[in-house]
């Protein structure tokens, strides 16, 4: 079981945290400065929670902390900021889902036909595939994710379950609706599941 904890950001005070946090000034816009102080916030957290050195945290698109046993993965849509972590290599994904989006014509440009079937014209269908991809992508290694940066996704119709193959390894998905958002772990774990924590921002303190 994974264990999810999903940070509610829109009351971060964006003022006094930025001064902690130097690459975080760059931002412009309210909400994603609340964001990126959350997910930033969760790197830290990660790092004590395992007694890890901070010297050895990487801060990269895909942020690691060097020698660790453990790997983390972070997705934010506001108001959310979602974190999980695992032994094995993780990915996560939220998202909100946009009823009022042309999602055609993404579908034309980044997804394969038999992806394209499974979703016809259904938007929740569209919005797994998409999570699907996203997340798969943070769960890999940087040498395949730059092998794989649009990576196939299959249905298998007897159980309705979406999996990926990737360098031999098979990848399965979990999902998780939250009012108007999805959510989306990809690991190489076939029977997890997903317990949600509802983290406060004042956890972190």
């Amino acid at each position: 079981m994974f264990n999810i904890y999903i940070t509610e950001c829109s009351s971060i005070s964006a003022k006094g945290e930025l001064n902690k946090y130097s690459k975080l000034k760059r931002y412009i816009n309210k909400n994603d400065k609340q964001l990126a102080i959350c997910s930033m916030k969760y790197k830290y957290f990660f790092v004590k929670k395992h007694n890890y050195d901070i010297n050895d945290l990487v801060l990269t698109k895909k942020p690691y902390v060097k020698n660790a046993k453990y790997h983390f993965s972070i997705s934010h849509s506001y108001p959310y900021c979602v974190f999980c972590e695992s032994k094995n290599e993780i990915g996560i994904d939220v998202q909100y889902i946009n009823k009022k989006i042309n999602y055609s014509r993404i579908m034309k440009k980044k997804f394969f036909d038999e992806e394209k079937k499974y979703i016809k014209n259904d938007i929740k269908k569209f919005y797994k595939i998409w999570t699907c991809k996203e997340a798969l992508y943070k769960a890999l290694n940087k040498q395949d994710q730059k092998k794989n940066k649009l990576t196939n996704l299959f249905i298998n119709n007897k159980k309705n379950k979406l999996f990926s193959i990737v360098n031999k390894k098979k990848y399965y998905f979990v999902f998780k609706y939250i009012k108007n958002f999805i959510l989306c772990v990809s690991s190489t774990n076939e029977k997890n599941k997903l317990k949600i924590f509802n983290f406060k921002y004042s956890s972190f303190e």
